[in-house]
């Protein structure tokens, strides 16, 4: 899994850097790249005649 899954993480995240910058850095960046990647696969999928 490459998104970030669960809202707890963020505030773990939060608590050990010290600031919310990083946390919510952490949960947009895993999150478009979890999208980004999910595009790639379908459009890829799509390309080669796989419904």
């Amino acid at each position: 899994m490459i998104a970030l899954q669960c809202l707890s993480t963020t505030g773990v995240t939060w608590r050990e850097m010290g600031s919310w910058k990083y946390a919510i850095g952490q949960l947009v960046a895993l999150n478009l790249l979890a999208y980004v990647l999910a595009v790639i696969v379908v459009q890829g999928l799509r390309a080669i005649g796989v419904s």
